[in-house]
């Protein structure tokens, strides 16, 4: 993957879409400008629009996964994984799906800090292997 890519998708009249809607996800797999692939709408929500953040190999197989930022809040932000596929008509963006996912079933972390709740992530090696853990700290009552 060359690159990695958030925008929004013009509405039919060329204009930018109200709020946080027609975001996508798209890849640059051969380094020559155009999206090879793309996804979207995006699920966007909270106080700003979706995000890149980062492209991390998360099972170290060589392939780079896509974080994005879909919510991001004033003390806080969610990230989903997404997985660029190849498959017969090409290749395609998906969500990384491990387990326990979140609601919606996608996976991701959120990162936060707000009213007694701490929430984030630690990547780098344990034992040899490089591992990834999202955490969260909420205090007992």
């Amino acid at each position: 993957m060359d690159l990695a890519v958030v925008g929004t998708e013009r509405a039919a009249d060329g204009t930018c879409p109200p709020g946080l809607g027609g975001a996508i996800l798209g890849v640059d797999l051969d380094g020559d400008g155009r999206l090879e692939a793309s996804l979207g709408p995006l699920p966007c929500a909270g106080d700003r629009p979706c995000s890149a953040f980062a492209t991390p190999d998360l099972n170290g197989d060589g392939v780079h996964e896509i974080a994005v930022i879909t919510f991001g809040g004033e003390t806080g932000f969610l990230t989903r994984f997404y997985r660029v596929t190849d498959g017969a008509a090409g290749p395609g963006i998906g969500l990384l799906r491990v387990r326990p996912p979140l609601p919606d079933g996608a996976t991701g972390f959120e990162w936060a800090h707000s009213f007694g709740i701490l929430a984030g992530v630690t990547c780098g090696p344990v034992a040899g292997r490089a591992s990834f853990a999202a955490w969260s700290a909420v205090p007992s009552m």
